[in-house]
């Protein structure tokens, strides 16, 4: 690293001890892709663990009751399809871990996956194509075989 390189680190994180990330209101899926790239940057932070963060994240309702997934499917909204997916993506680092919806739950990964099906589904009939790409990334990232 050249010196202005460790400058800029110093300097983020003086940013970062200052408490002014969690100052800033985010949603959930944008604190799990904050702490995704703090830890991938090797800087040190107080925001909470991905456990704790994914229990307010629907995904978690889903694997807890999947039932719920007809009724979150007339209710969903692109907003929502977007926070998932990025949950998905930083929550599983992109497919190294793709079992952290198993955790705790068999059927998690598959819930997960079910859901992302059907999210599919909608997409592809909206055309809604970059969602269309998210959700097959998604999908790649949960494969366990």
């Amino acid at each position: 690293m050249c010196s202005s390189d460790l400058l800029s680190r110093k300097c983020l994180q003086q940013q970062i001890d200052s408490g002014i990330i969690e100052a800033i209101e985010r949603p959930v899926f944008r604190q799990v892709e904050l702490r995704y790239f703090l830890e991938m940057g090797q800087f040190n932070h107080n925001l909470p663990g991905y456990r704790i963060l994914n229990e307010s994240n629907y995904l978690t309702s889903i694997v807890k009751d999947p039932s719920c997934i007809p009724d979150l499917m007339d209710q969903i909204t692109e907003e929502d399809f977007y926070a998932a997916t990025h949950s998905i993506f930083y929550l599983t680092n992109f497919g190294h871990n793709p079992n952290y919806f198993s955790v705790g739950s068999p059927n998690g990964t598959s819930t997960i996956c079910y859901f992302l099906e059907r999210s599919l589904d909608i997409t592809i009939d909206c055309r809604h194509w970059d969602l269309v790409a998210e959700i097959l990334l998604c999908l790649q990232c949960l494969e366990t075989d």
